[in-house]
């Protein structure tokens, strides 16, 4: 019996994204796709595991070492969500998937760099409620460690 939910309809996709990966990298040189290809694995291994639990109970409940909480309960459909401050985790929900929209929109206006300082700044003081001191040092940190790792040391002048 297939059983679709909303967690099923997710992990499906990403489970798509991953193959697209995959076979977007076929015809590319290997040093080229080593990083996508080796992504790709792995999120297609994982996310089918996902696919298989969402999709189908009988796995989920034979693979009951994989839906164990920290507390040790089992979660999955049918556990209660805690509400945040307003008590609407929809509302939280669609916040958190605006702003993700909103940093990927802020990548292709500006650069990597400048979205992050920003989407993370905004993150962390309105969404997450953090103080301005918290919200500039990590959001600049954050951005100074992207250009460090990725800029200086792995040549990527595209970010900037």
């Amino acid at each position: 019996m297939i059983r679709i939910t909303e967690r099923g309809v997710f992990s499906s996709l990403i489970f798509l994204f991953a193959y697209v990966i995959l076979f977007r990298t076929l015809g590319l040189r290997a040093d080229v796709a080593l990083v996508p290809k080796m992504a790709g694995i792995i999120l297609l291994a994982f996310s089918g595991v996902q696919v298989l639990m969402d999709l189908f109970p009988a796995v989920r409940k034979r693979l009951t070492f994989l839906n164990r909480n920290s507390d040790g309960s089992i979660g999955g459909e049918g556990v209660v969500q805690e509400q945040d401050e307003a008590g609407d985790t929809l509302f939280a929900r669609y916040r958190f998937f605006g702003w993700v929209a909103a940093y990927i929109a802020l990548i292709y206006l500006t650069s990597m760099i400048w979205a992050t300082i920003i989407a993370l700044f905004v993150y962390l003081k309105w969404i997450n409620k953090e103080s301005w001191l918290m919200s500039v040092l990590y959001s600049l940190g954050m951005a100074l460690f992207i250009y460090l790792v990725f800029v200086l040391g792995f040549k990527l002048h595209y970010l900037l």
